[in-house]
């Protein structure tokens, strides 16, 4: 499947690049720049709300042009933005690039997955096209954790604006393959107005899910933001950062296969509830060791989980609802875990200053486990 492969690019630059990389970033900064940990949770934050924006306008987006120019539209602006994050040192330039990056991100993200949706001829090559697709965030970390950590390392703190220039290199990159890969997409396709044939929704029976995924938001953030400063912190060296944000990339990319029987054959919110478990007590284990062999574990049960709550809250919207609400019911919780992922790096930030970067893994930990009961109570009942 070289065209899902191409495809796959697009997320690895828009979440893998835009999103993820700016923890390993992050030390850097802050010992140039003298920011607080709040400061640097802003950033993320800025992420965040730019994200829900570009979840919100995507259907627009995609309408007025095509998913195929949404997503190379929205990959050009994460380029720019990426270049403009390493061009200035200034806290409201780099709020508003971070902000673009979200916005952008969540339009490639969104169109890419509806190009993949079309991909194969039939439900089992489907499946492969989306898998390959949705492991693009992995794909990026794992790039990223080879390259970034070394090139901080030896050129100093002051080389975050270098890595920033490099991922916006690599994106460049990235977007000129999925521009060449992808045209065999450049085709309209036909619109109709499902809102005006959508029956009235029961949102009630999703209701412990949503909760669940709003809290899943709320959490995972803070401990992709502040996980490489918090192991830096203890004097983790920069062959430990490299190969637990590899391992991590390598989980996220590989949970597809390892959910699939899980997903088809548990009943309500089972398979979510274990997976936002495994997020918590990957978040927690570095509380109790910062050894390699804890982190890579801690690395492992977040990669494999966190990817697939995605695919979880999908399956009960694809279950509980009518086909004709599917896209609906998905903006709407992707507006809902925009809203959390948008106030947990202001609030374990804020914890973080006043606690230490303990503080950051406590909060995903508690609000993880929190969510993990919330999806438990989800019922297959319409």
């Amino acid at each position: 499947m070289p065209l899902a492969l191409g495809l796959c690019l697009a997320p690895a630059v828009a979440i893998g690049f835009g999103r993820f990389a700016y923890a390993l970033i992050l030390p850097a900064i802050r010992i140039n720049l003298g920011w607080s940990y709040a400061q640097a949770g802003g950033l993320n934050t800025a992420n965040a709300v730019g994200y829900l924006l570009g979840a919100v306008l995507t259907t627009p987006v995609v309408q007025r042009f095509s998913a195929r120019q949404a997503l190379l539209g929205g990959l050009w602006l994460v380029v720019v933005a990426l270049a403009l994050s390493g061009f200035s040192a200034v806290y409201s330039v780099a709020l508003l690039a971070r902000a673009i990056v979200g916005a952008a991100g969540a339009v490639v993200f969104i169109a890419g997955a509806g190009l993949a949706a079309r991909l194969g001829e039939s439900a089992i090559d489907n499946a492969l096209a989306m898998g390959l697709y949705f492991s693009g965030p992995g794909v990026g970390t794992v790039i990223t954790g080879l390259c970034l950590p070394p090139l901080l390392t030896g050129a100093g703190a002051a080389s975050w604006r270098l890595a920033w220039l490099l991922l916006a290199g690599g994106g460049i990159v990235a977007t000129i393959i999925v521009l060449v890969v992808s045209r065999p997409l450049a085709v309209s396709t036909t619109r109709t107005n499902s809102a005006a044939v959508a029956p009235a929704a029961n949102w009630k029976v999703l209701g412990p899910g949503l909760a669940a995924y709003f809290g899943f938001g709320l959490g995972y953030i803070a401990y992709m933001t502040f996980l490489i400063a918090y192991v830096r912190a203890h004097g983790a060296s920069t062959g430990i950062v490299v190969a637990v944000w590899t391992v991590l990339g390598i989980a996220m990319t590989a949970s597809g296969p390892v959910w699939r029987g899980p997903l088809s054959r548990w009943t309500g919110g089972r398979p979510m509830a274990l997976m936002l478990a495994m997020v918590g007590a990957g978040a927690a284990l570095p509380l109790v060791s910062e050894t390699l062999p804890v982190l890579l574990l801690s690395a492992t049960l977040f990669g494999l989980a966190a990817m697939a709550i995605v695919t979880a809250l999908t399956v009960l919207i694809r279950r509980l609802l009518p086909q004709e609400l599917w896209n609906l019911a998905i903006a709407v919780a992707t507006v809902i875990f925009a809203v959390g992922q948008s106030l947990g790096p202001l609030g374990s930030g804020a914890l973080s200053d006043h606690f230490g970067l303990k503080a950051s893994l406590v909060w995903t930990t508690i609000i993880l486990c929190v969510s993990s009961v919330l999806a438990i109570m989800q019922q297959d009942e319409k």
